[in-house]
């Protein structure tokens, strides 16, 4: 039987990828080589913060703590086809791997937190009300979309408990980057967005209010 000596919970809306390379970094190793080892390596295959089984990953948590949940379990109007939903950003990506690797950042968040949010993944979150700064989606220096699993082996020093988040591409350190600033009326409307995903239970009918107000302005434009 394999021993989980150490065990981190997870932290306020992470996602489970996150987790994971946190996990992973506890060990001093990489993700890849955590999962094979625990024999749980499929999961980088599927859609992990989005739509997945993740009671294979019960036995890396603490007695008391529950699993990080997926995108489907906050949105109850999620709907997955054939690998696309319109929640995610980008909509468009027919691989439900490369859905689960690509991201939008809060630099700052990232720096002070240390950890990626499960809110940053969904189209409607285009800011952070903490920061009062826009997510960025793509390296400032080369254009490359941030990716969790693209930058997995790029958080170093890896025995160090603060690193940094750098383009696969270029090198440019992401976590670093001058995010822009947000117009009040923007951030008013974030915050509302904001307190309808945390709620308990949430106020869904307000967050696909929000969600159908950009798919169709997206649409008219």
């Amino acid at each position: 039987m394999k021993i989980i000596p150490y065990k981190l919970p997870p932290l306020e809306d992470e996602s489970p990828t996150s987790w994971i390379l946190r996990l992973a970094r506890k060990y001093h190793c990489d993700v890849l080589t955590f999962l094979e080892y625990y024999e749980c390596s499929d999961l980088l295959k599927s859609a992990l913060d989005i739509d997945a089984d993740l009671s294979r990953l019960n036995k890396f948590l603490p007695s008391g703590y529950n699993l990080p949940k997926v995108i489907s379990d906050r949105i109850i109007h999620f709907q997955w086809t054939k690998g696309r939903s319109q929640w995610l950003d980008p909509d468009n990506r027919k691989a439900s791997a490369a859905l689960n690797s690509i991201t939008a950042v809060c630099p700052h968040c990232l720096n002070k937190k240390q950890y990626y949010q499960l809110k940053w993944k969904v189209s409607i979150f285009s800011c952070c009300t903490e920061c009062e700064c826009l997510l960025i989606q793509q390296c400032p220096k080369c254009k490359k979309r941030i990716s969790l699993h693209g930058h997995f082996k790029l958080w170093e020093p890896i025995f160090t408990s603060k690193y940094y988040l750098q383009c696969s591409r270029c090198g440019y350190r992401i976590s670093e980057v001058k995010s822009e600033k947000i117009d009040e009326n923007e951030l008013n409307q974030q915050r509302k967005v904001n307190k309808a995903y945390l709620e308990e239970p949430s106020n869904w009918e307000y967050l696909y209010f929000i969600y159908m107000k950009k798919i169709n302005e997206k649409w008219i434009k």
